[in-house]
């Protein structure tokens, strides 16, 4: 049986928003995609567009913005740095391999 659900993460517990139908003390496997609210989504494109204009990275023409595709090093890593929302996707992976 597979099914998807919403839950809630709380004192370090996911509570589920639907009924499960399981019977007691069954096995299952969880895979986590965490729910990012729109308004979150809209404010970190904001942020990266901003931040990418001030890199002089982005021009306007007509109702499009155009990214430009030549970086240098020290630019790319300034940027990764502004950027950078958690960990780096290195670390997530080798975490994940000795867990």
């Amino acid at each position: 049986m597979e099914h998807q659900l919403t839950a809630i993460f709380e004192s370090g517990i996911l509570r589920p928003l639907q009924v499960l139908e399981l019977p007691e003390h069954a096995t299952v496997t969880i895979q986590i995609h965490q729910v990012v609210p729109a308004a979150e989504t809209a404010l970190h494109r904001q942020k990266l567009h901003a931040t990418l204009k001030a890199a002089n990275l982005v021009r306007h023409e007509g109702s499009k913005a155009q990214y430009s595709r030549k970086l240098s090093v020290s630019r790319r890593t300034e940027l990764a740095r502004r950027l950078a929302v958690g960990k780096p996707l290195s670390e997530v992976i080798i975490e994940e391999r000795e867990g």
